[in-house]
């Protein structure tokens, strides 16, 4: 976030246009999720740039998840 997200006028990680490599970086920011960590909490330039990620590549981010989506969900604990 305070990197490769720092400069102004770039809306990912490269340029001002979306690549293979914040494709690649979100679906490395997945795996976490697995474990019951969020990436993203307190980090809102990482947030909003994951959600532009995720709205260029729908709806084929979000089958290619289908089962990371399964894991996390299944390992979140309920909350007492």
């Amino acid at each position: 976030e305070n990197i490769w997200l720092e400069s102004t006028g770039k809306n990912f990680l490269a340029t001002s246009e979306i690549s293979f490599a914040d494709i690649l970086a979100a679906c490395e920011l997945e795996q976490p999720r697995m474990a019951e960590y969020d990436p993203f909490e307190g980090r809102p330039k990482l947030s909003a740039w994951y959600k532009r990620v995720k709205e260029l590549t729908s709806p084929f981010y979000e089958e290619a998840h289908v089962i990371v989506n399964k894991i996390a969900n299944k390992s979140k604990k309920p909350k007492l």
